[in-house]
């Protein structure tokens, strides 16, 4: 099992000793709207792994659009999410879209046809978000002369992409092809300095575009399908003259809505060939409107640029009101039916209502409190981790569903240990120690009779609980009613970060401290340390075998209690944060960095080290512990739960080979070409290749691409031994995968 580990330092505070007493706290639970996500459901996908979200629910990325056939819709955003519903916003599922990119929008076409987009990268659904094709509108997903502003397709087969600088492409076959045409007047391709905001077609050939700056906002209409286009309004001046700028398009029940800065509201009946202006009385201030949803003609949604409220209009905008659905920013508003809306926004909030946007409901929940930062698991159903003004994170079925317990202190719960549901121990950031016999509904203080602030805490049972550090141990033998130093020499005076919880052993560790217990830690002996390395994280299976991860980046493994370290090659790469194994053979590393990516991604492995599988989890980086049948995981900033049952593997397996071709340089150098194959393939995977240098601790990265038959080369110039890694991601339906470390070695 894995010890408990913070990512973010604390800041410690002294605090005053108390006596034990008995403080009542309120267990805090968060609730789950009728109607919404069931607390035995299983989570969201990431979207990008087999990991799904455990808090917040739905899910915790900002959502920036949504739309509906029916009661089916999906709502997407940042880092490449998306989600689908089924039951008109509800429940919703995660959907896997193979990129990090943020979606700018979602089209559907129909419930089964959707097509999403954001910076280079465009993609289609025809099986309601199971598989994705990407449209190949640019060359390079990656890069693209300018990124995508906005896209619709009025059919299946036709479709329009309007990128930053008011370029107009089509296609007329679902997105194989596209064509070039005329672009959006006054904008950066036509020779101007306008912004090109919003688009949307009312027929195959038929549609407008919105622009913003260089004066007031435009609306452009073309009739031939993109080949000319022709000014059909201008946004009213706002007060002093100032121009307000066009930014988003609607078309229902044959009314069509452009809305702008300065409360700017304008209606078309004519497919967008005239407009006039709406006045929207009764919202206070000129507001400036962002985007727009409509159920037929007259009922309206509208979304501020800032997010901070809905403006509601039944009457065609003549008149408004203004909505505040939830606590965070809303950035997107649609229909399932006339009376059924979805609003989402920043991280992750969905509300719904049944009345047309009048009243709104939250979907999912949220724990209550901030800086959860520290994550220990005692087994696939029970974890806990530490927030600050005393509030404490807890699972009890497996990380679906997270709720908060207040410890009694105002400084951050630096620390907890459950070794049952109900019986827990939890250290403040001032060094107090807490006990709980009631799942954390009350509380008794306990007297440490530590002079220094304890680093960690360890609850081996109810009976035995360790305090770790700064220097040496202080063992309860009587359930945290009093504490004394552990004598042995090993861990006597020393610095110690933590206490591992191995089969049958305890392992104790610091940075250059290793010590392992058989007898619940009153007495230990010294472990060594691999040569030459400080240690960064520990874990062990038992008293012999076990892996540290070291301020090197570097993992090494032992079979033999210490007596000899191996280092494992198949890492790729040497930012490691902590490490996390529940056998000998599984278990996962936290990375700051795949490739050129900075994203919380971890690294799985199942055979021992030989390869690592990387799993991406969330924007930022990730902390994990690997508790057997579930893995947990939560973000550095606090705000993100996560857990697998599937060892975080999603989609179909993918293997990753590399060989060596036998050419060599003229001048007696060795240069070495280095054949790669990913199986399946279908051509444009971006492949992670990694290099180390024999005897140094520090690897060098490379993104490679996967030819359409798998393949991908490299060389290299082999003076000292090398070791030579390839490594892949995933994609929206295969897992990703991890060679073997190939060995290069210079001519004798």
């Amino acid at each position: 099992m894995k010890s408990g580990k913070k990512l973010a330092a604390c800041v410690l505070g002294r605090q005053s000793r108390r006596a034990i007493i008995v403080v009542g706290v309120v267990l805090v639970m968060a609730a789950t709207a009728s109607g919404v996500l069931g607390a035995a459901g299983a989570g969201v996908s990431v979207g990008h792994s087999g990991w799904f979200w455990g808090n917040p629910q739905p899910q915790g990325n900002a959502l920036n659009g949504i739309d509906f056939a029916g009661s089916r819709g999906y709502a997407a955003g940042d880092f490449g999410t998306l989600l689908r519903t089924d039951d008109a916003g509800a429940t919703w599922d995660g959907l896997p879209t193979g990129i990090t990119a943020p979606l700018v929008n979602v089209r559907v076409v129909d419930a089964n046809t959707v097509v999403i987009g954001g910076d280079c990268a465009l993609r289609r659904s025809d099986d309601g978000g199971q598989t994705f094709t990407r449209l190949p509108w640019t060359a390079s997903d990656q890069n693209c002369p300018s990124s995508i502003a906005a896209f619709y397709f009025p059919s299946p087969s036709v479709g329009y992409v309007m990128t930053n600088d008011g370029s107009i492409l089509r296609t007329d076959d679902g997105g194989t092809t596209f064509a070039r045409k005329t672009s959006v007047p006054g904008t950066g391709s036509a020779g101007g300095s306008r912004l090109p905001t919003d688009i949307f077609f009312t027929g195959l050939n038929t549609g407008v575009v919105t622009t913003s700056g260089n004066g007031p906002g435009k609306i452009f209409q073309t009739t031939d399908g993109g080949n000319s286009w022709t000014e059909v309004a201008s946004a009213p001046n706002g007060p002093g003259g100032a121009p307000n700028g066009l930014n988003g398009l609607d078309f229902s029940g044959g009314a069509g809505y452009a809305v702008g800065d300065g409360k700017t509201l304008l209606k078309s009946t004519d497919s967008g060939a005239t407009w006039s202006p709406r006045g929207l009385t009764g919202i206070s201030g000129s507001p400036d409107l962002k985007s727009i949803g409509c159920a037929g003609a007259a009922t309206c949604l509208i979304t501020e640029t800032g997010g901070g409220q809905l403006v509601r209009t039944t009457d065609s905008g003549n008149h408004g009101s203004s909505v505040s659905p939830s606590t965070e920013k809303i950035f997107a508003a649609g229909f399932a039916s006339a009376s059924r809306a979805v609003a989402v926004g920043d991280g992750g909030a969905t509300v719904i209502s049944n009345d047309g946007g009048g009243t709104w409901t939250p979907v999912g929940s949220s724990v209550a409190g901030t800086g959860f930062d520290r994550l220990r698991a005692t087994n696939s159903q029970l974890a806990e981790a530490g927030g600050s003004n005393g509030m404490l994170a807890r699972t009890v079925d497996g990380g679906r569903n997270w709720f908060t317990v207040g410890v009694p202190t105002t400084g951050a719960v630096r620390d907890a240990s459950f070794p049952s549901e109900n019986t827990g121990f939890a250290l403040d950031s001032a060094g107090g120690a807490f006990k709980t016999t009631k799942g954390g509904t009350t509380w008794s203080i306990l007297d440490t009779g530590a002079s220094n602030d304890p680093r960690a805490i360890l609850a081996v049972n109810a009976s035995r609980v360790l305090l770790i550090g700064p220097q040496g141990l202080r063992l309860s033998t009587n359930g945290g009613g009093s504490f004394k130093s552990v004598k042995s020499k090993a861990v006597r005076g020393r610095s110690l970060d933590d206490v591992d919880v191995a089969s049958g052993a305890l392992v104790a560790f610091g940075q250059k401290t290793l010590a392992v217990s058989k007898d619940k830690g009153t007495s230990w002996q010294k472990v060594k340390l691999p040569e030459d390395q400080e240690l960064v994280d520990a874990d062990f299976l038992g008293g012999s075998k076990g892996y540290v991860l070291t301020d090197t980046g570097a993992v090494f493994k032992t079979t033999n209690g210490g007596d000899r370290w191996t280092v494992l090659k198949a890492v790729g790469g040497d930012e490691g944060t902590g490490i996390s194994f529940s056998t000998a053979k599984s278990g996962y590393l936290a990375v700051t960095r795949f490739g050129n990516q900075r994203f919380g991604y971890v690294l799985h492995t199942k055979n021992g080290g030989k390869t690592w599988q990387p799993q991406l989890i969330a924007p930022s980086f990730v902390d994990v512990w690997d508790a057997g049948s579930t893995g947990y995981a939560i973000t550095s900033n606090g705000g993100g739960f996560f857990a697998t049952t599937t060892g975080g593997q999603a989609g179909r397996e993918s293997k990753l080979t590399l060989d060596v071709s036998k050419s060599k340089s003229a001048k007696g150098q060795k240069r070495v070409k280095v054949i790669g194959k990913l199986s399946p393939s279908e051509g444009g995977e971006q492949i992670v290749v990694s290099n180390r240098k024999g005897g140094s601790p520090r690897w060098h990265s490379d993104a490679l691409t996967a030819a359409s038959n798998g393949r991908f080369t490299a060389k290299f110039d082999v003076r000292k031994k090398l070791f030579v890694v390839a490594q892949w991601s995933g994609d929206d339906e295969r897992a990703g995968a991890g060679s073997k470390a190939l060995t290069l070695r210079p001519p004798r």
